[in-house]
């Protein structure tokens, strides 16, 4: 019989399967993790975590394993000719340190983040055959409607509902959001008879200043009544006002960055006109306090007066005097006394509520003026969530990666040739829609932005030239694209008017294509990760379960030159996950062996289930020897055929 018995791990045997790796099982040994996956056939394995901080056997982390284990697996796959890469703790969600539960980045957070993904590097450069180092982003909400050109919406109503978030750059915090239904009511300033709009000015015709803002004072229009004159407008129409304003000055309103402008100044408007009534507010307090001071030098003179009267006289006098006050001396300087009161203690009385009175006066007017002032500083320095998460992820990356480029140096200069062949990369990974960082174009704007970054780090720190630092930069931030979540932008997919079930999924099949080959042909893909799903959440079902179009996402992923696979396994499927993903795939692989009573030695379940988890090594024949129909029964019992 001419055909031979050859391990799955026999890559001139099995090519295609062989480009496919797994994951470990991240509540497992790593040790012996890898070890379960070298003996299912995986040439490629992907230590994974759940664990973070301090760290338990629950759930280990990377720091879980010491400097002799991490030996152990490095010498294990070294040994098995194996692949192995590394992914963070899913602890991490973004490294910009936005924090879901209270709407504000903190730096405590990121810089937590910012160590998970150290440790996971420190891991990988000591224990992996290098590659990459996979963390998820999550870097702050947004909205999908407009930001991603009416193809996505996060629900039915947020065309009408849409919510753009703004954040104060110095505490961090978002500070405001401007609602798609959103109105206010704008104040008409009063145009001349020349066409122009009219201003406040001053004598010398020099138009006034506002003290707050620091632009002209418009003169508003009034009503009949002496109002002024308002009239609502929403943000739609302030919208399409500006985009018009924008197209005659021969601007693109739609470009993202014009957009973003329109809204946030219609933002700085909605929350100008609070400051405005508070500062407003504060000023009447401030002529209070003026007031005051004025009515506080006359008390003072009154009761200096009377004083004085009271020197000039007797007691009995004064008694009798103050006792039966006469109109003539009741009144001083304006300041009229009531009848039969001591004039001295009476004054002094209107001194100490004068004292107060100014007080008061006076906080409220500089409590409202500094919150005023404040509040107007943070408008003039929002920035959108999306623009201010980018910049503090990118930063985080930045860092991240040469720490991973100086790793692998370091690991190199110790005969370390597997790094050598394979350095470090740290592989940001998009997961929830929901969050900024998951959409392709979010994903590239991260990866090029933290590349730059890095580059000029190289450049400033390390003395490199700048072409070698871009080189490192574009070597040390590669992507990592999981499929799976991918797959699930599915559910935020706009639906056409009239269109199909089956159109509508055709295309987005073909959105999800189209993406991922524009990011893999940019190079900016380095490794992938592959589970199913239908296209709500992210359940990792053994792959061809779901509705994710793999197969041909794989051939674009492979056209481009990526192949760096990895399965992930679900709950249900730890030890099928990867023989399932060769099934779907259409391995030529095939157990031999006795067939037990009803279960032919040929099927794939009886192949993955009799042996995958199992503690003797594999007997497989792939290929053109592989058992068929064609040579069953007499004389061929095997189904394998004669040379």
């Amino acid at each position: 019989m001419a055909g031979e018995y050859h391990s799955v791990m026999d890559k001139e045997f099995a090519p295609n399967i062989q480009e496919i790796g797994a994951s470990t099982n991240p509540f497992q040994h790593q040790t012996e993790a890898l070890k379960a996956r070298i003996f299912h056939g995986a040439n490629k394995v992907e230590f994974s975590f759940f664990g973070q901080g301090k760290t338990n056997k629950e759930q280990p982390g990377p720091e879980t394993f010491g400097s002799r284990e991490r030996e152990d697996m490095k010498a294990m796959a070294e040994f098995n000719k194996v692949q192995t890469s590394t992914h963070a703790t899913v602890g991490i969600n973004g490294l910009s340190g936005f924090n879901f539960q209270n709407n504000s980045f903190s730096s405590e957070q990121q810089q937590q983040s910012l160590d998970e993904l150290k440790k996971a590097i420190d891991f990988a450069s000591e224990a992996s055959t290098g590659g990459a180092v996979v963390f998820h982003t999550g870097e702050g909400p947004r909205s999908m409607w407009s930001t991603f050109n009416k193809e996505f919406q996060l629900h039915d109503k947020e065309e009408k509902e849409e919510v753009h978030y703004l954040v104060d750059k110095d505490d961090k915090r978002i500070i405001g959001a401007v609602k798609e239904d959103a109105y206010i009511f704008e104040p008409q300033q009063k145009i001349g008879k020349d066409g122009d709009k009219e201003w406040v000015t001053k004598t010398d015709g020099t138009c006034e200043i506002d003290e707050l803002t620091g632009g002209k004072i418009p003169v508003y229009e009034q009503t009949k009544q002496g109002d002024i004159d308002v009239k609502k407008i929403t943000f739609k129409e302030w919208r399409q006002r500006e985009e018009e304003k924008m197209g005659k000055s021969g601007l693109n309103p739609h470009t993202f960055d014009n957009r973003k402008k329109i809204t946030k100044d219609f933002f700085k408007e909605q929350q100008e006109a609070q400051i405005q009534y508070q500062l407003g507010q504060s000023r009447i307090y401030i002529d209070h306090y003026k007031k005051g001071l004025k009515q506080r030098e006359k008390l003072k003179e009154a009761l200096e007066h009377y004083k004085k009267m009271k020197g000039a006289m007797s007691d009995e006098d004064w008694k009798n005097k103050h006792t039966m006050w006469d109109p003539e001396t009741r009144s001083f300087e304006g300041l009229t006394l009531p009848d039969y009161t001591d004039p001295i203690k009476h004054l002094e009385n209107k001194i100490k509520d004068n004292v107060r009175e100014i007080g008061y006066g006076r906080e409220i007017a500089l409590g409202g003026i500094r919150a005023a002032k404040e509040a107007y500083e943070k408008v003039k320095n929002a920035e959108f969530i999306e623009e201010f998460a980018l910049e503090q992820a990118s930063n985080q990356m930045a860092e991240a990666a040469v720490y991973a480029h100086e790793k692998t140096k370091q690991r190199i200069a110790k005969g370390d040739t597997s790094l050598e062949k394979n350095p470090l990369f740290i592989s940001p990974e998009g997961w929830r829609p929901e969050d900024f960082g998951s959409h392709p174009e979010e994903l590239r704007k991260l990866i090029n932005n933290a590349r730059k970054k890095t580059s000029d780090t190289l450049v400033k720190q390390k003395g490199y030239s700048e072409t070698k630092a871009e080189k490192v930069a574009e070597q040390s931030i590669k992507a990592t694209i999981d499929i799976g979540h991918m797959n699930t932008w599915r559910k935020f997919f706009v639906k056409k008017s009239g269109e199909s079930d089956e159109a509508y999924h055709k295309r987005f099949d073909n959105w999800l294509i189209r993406e991922t080959d524009k990011l893999a042909k940019e190079g900016l893909i380095g490794h992938v990760h592959l589970s199913d799903n239908y296209g709500y959440n992210d359940e990792h079902l053994a792959i061809g379960d779901g509705n994710a179009p793999i197969k041909d996402f794989m051939a674009v992923m492979r056209k481009n030159g990526v192949d760096d696979f990895i399965v992930e396994a679900g709950s249900f499927n730890p030890m099928s996950a990867l023989p399932d993903a060769w099934e779907h795939l259409g391995s030529p692989v095939y157990r031999v062996g006795t067939p037990t009573a009803g279960t032919p030695g040929d099927s794939w379940g009886y192949f993955h289930q009799g042996y995958f988890g199992g503690t003797e090594g594999p007997r497989f024949v792939v290929g053109d020897y592989s058992p068929s129909d064609d040579y069953k029964g007499s004389p061929f019992y095997t189904g394998t055929p004669l040379e």
